[in-house]
């Protein structure tokens, strides 16, 4: 952690120039060329491109086959008949996917919304994701090898040899070196992980955090507490989850920073970014590097454009997304909203007997803020019936229940009171890579907690 005697500028000229460069170019992408009809001419073409190079592909002719898909298309409205692609397709296909040619490596999730899965990398595609991601935020202001802190997964595999967990550790720390940057985890559950965390933000001289909104959300309820200032810190970068205004307006107010928001996947790159000059939501769509469709649902559907080993046609990324700026084909050119993946919401009974979809994080919000909660899941338990998990160490659990009560009926009050219980659990319960979620399966569940009634009296 020497950000103070990183040689930002000789990097950025050697090692570093070639990605400082496409940085820039793809920079006044994001910056000019915002006329609708100027981009959905671009895009077809660079759709059928994309669409040409996939049917030289062993999965993609088969997938040409199956559903008598045609070489090109005239409109971008014609991409509405063409199937979804999701991942459970890939995985069904599996040989076909492996005979790719030109792998190199592979973009591997997390499994954090289902199992973990290998897309195919070619050679020079970390360049072209490393350039779109750049373009926006050097349009507020950030450039390559600036000092930062990740507040991410540091995860290094508890099925690993102590000896490979050694080795990725010393790995990342490597490249932590090399980009100028410092990562810590991104479960932050309590009060001294925070205070862990904070520290690492104050000795990298850090300009910007980027990470989980929870971990960060954490890092600034805390340093608001303890009256923590960081004058270096200018940006903090939100990505990975579902992010709420509550927390924009926390981590802004408690590090005095500018909040920018970065939403795409890790086999998709970086898609869409908070626009030049503003915070938060909205978000720019990279609309040179990602086609982004909605369904009939307002689930997003999205074509790699760029040139990719394996490109993705149509592909299914289950979030539901409020729709912005829109070209007269039905391409997104901004998003207002992701709600998050279709998981991330739950169903409860109403009083009136009928049911009603809310997000999952947005129930937590109306717990978390509590004397003593320092952690609340939301977990579905029947089809219109949810429990509330909460950590509460050393708390008046009867006092807790009655407040929790208060507060769900008196900002829910169209919600049957029998539908939502609550169990106080030791500890947060981590997800996948250990991601700080909101949503808990049920198999996930202690089968020791006791299930407490919210009280309506």
């Amino acid at each position: 952690m020497m950000a103070k005697f990183y040689p930002v500028r000789s990097v950025r000229r050697t090692v570093g120039r070639s990605r400082f460069q496409l940085a820039k170019q793809h920079t006044r992408e994001f910056l000019e060329n915002s006329d609708p009809e100027f981009i959905e001419s671009a895009q077809l073409r660079l759709f059928n491109q994309a669409w040409k190079e996939a049917l030289e592909l062993p999965f993609y002719q088969e997938w040409q086959r199956k559903f008598q898909l045609p070489n090109s298309v005239s409109s971008l409205e014609e991409i509405k008949a063409w199937p979804p692609l999701h991942k459970s397709d890939l995985r069904d296909n599996i040989e076909l996917v492996k005979m790719t040619p030109g792998v190199v490596g592979s973009y591997r999730t997390s499994g954090s919304t289902s199992e973990p899965f290998d897309f195919p990398r070619g050679e020079d595609e970390f360049a072209q994701g490393y350039s779109t991601m750049w373009s926006y935020r050097s349009a507020h202001g950030l450039y390559p090898f600036d000092p930062f802190l990740a507040v991410a997964n540091t995860s290094t595999g508890a099925a690993q040899s102590w000896w490979s967990q050694k080795k990725s550790r010393l790995s990342r720390i490597l490249k932590d070196l090399a980009g100028n940057s410092w990562k810590t985890d991104g479960f932050i559950p309590t009060g001294e992980s925070a205070d862990k965390a904070l520290t690492y933000l104050k000795l990298t001289r850090a300009k910007y955090v980027v990470g989980f909104p929870s971990g960060i959300a954490a890092m600034a309820r805390r340093a608001e507490e303890q009256d923590l200032k960081f004058p270096k810190l200018t940006h903090a970068i939100l990505s990975s989850e579902t992010i709420e205004d509550a927390d924009v307006e926390l981590i802004e107010r408690a590090f005095q920073v500018k909040v920018l928001i970065e939403y795409g996947a890790v086999e998709l790159g970086v898609v869409a970014g908070t626009f030049a000059e503003s915070t938060g939501w909205p978000l720019k769509v990279h609309w040179w590097s990602n086609l982004l469709r909605l369904d009939s649902e307002g689930a997003g559907l999205i074509t790699t454009l760029e040139g990719r080993a394996f490109p993705l046609i149509n592909y299914a990324i289950g979030d539901l997304i409020e729709p912005g700026e829109c070209t007269p084909g039905g391409s997104l050119l901004s998003i207002d909203f992701v709600h998050g993946r279709t998981r991330d919401v739950v169903s409860i009974e109403t009083s009136d007997g009928g049911t009603k979809t809310l997000s999952a994080r947005g129930l937590t919000y109306l717990v978390r803020d509590l004397p003593a909660v320092t952690s609340i899941q939301v977990a579905q338990l029947d089809d219109d019936k949810v429990e509330l998990l909460v950590v509460a160490t050393g708390a008046d659990k009867a006092l807790l229940i009655n407040k929790i009560s208060k507060s769900i009926l008196r900002n829910r009050r169209e919600l049957s009171p029998g539908a939502v219980t609550v169990s106080f659990i030791e500890q947060h319960i981590a997800g996948a890579r250990g991601k700080r979620g909101v949503l808990v399966s049920r198999g996930d569940l202690p089968l020791d907690r006791k299930s407490i009634p919210l009280i309506t009296k």
